[in-house]
């Protein structure tokens, strides 16, 4: 069963982490060392193993009380089975739980695709958390 799994601290992170991060930086887009120090995530994990990842900073720079959405990556070998749902999902009940609104700053084109649209599909079952997104540049 998969589940999610929110990750702030050091301690978090290394246990999550420590032992598939190569794996990881091969098998999920956007995520590298720099980032693993300097984000939260929620993990989606199938057991141990982490098959999708949504990164924020839980500070908007352009949003005041608001939290950016700075990734949402999935295994290629476990897309299409609603990891990325799950993980929007888990987003805006971290948001809620923390009581700030989601902000997402881009997409990229497999973004508008795929991630556009789940997003804000949660965003309508759940307006009293708040979404904020910034138009496409093209």
């Amino acid at each position: 069963m998969i589940q999610t799994r929110v990750l702030r601290t050091s301690e978090q992170k290394h246990q999550v982490f420590a032992g598939q991060l190569k794996e990881m930086e091969t098998s999920l887009v956007y995520f590298d060392p720099y980032t693993a120090r300097h984000r939260s995530f929620i993990a989606a994990m199938d057991g141990e193993q982490v098959i999708g990842l949504a990164a924020l900073k839980e500070e908007s720079t352009r949003i005041p009380g608001a939290m950016t959405i700075t990734f949402v990556s999935v295994r290629e070998d476990r897309r299409n089975q609603g990891v990325a749902k799950l993980l929007v999902d888990a987003l805006f009940d971290f948001a809620e739980a923390e009581g700030k609104a989601l902000a997402n700053t881009q997409y990229e084109e497999e973004g508008l695709l795929y991630l556009k649209p789940a997003l804000e599909a949660a965003a309508s079952r759940r307006p009293h958390v708040g979404f904020h997104e910034f138009p496409v540049a093209h």
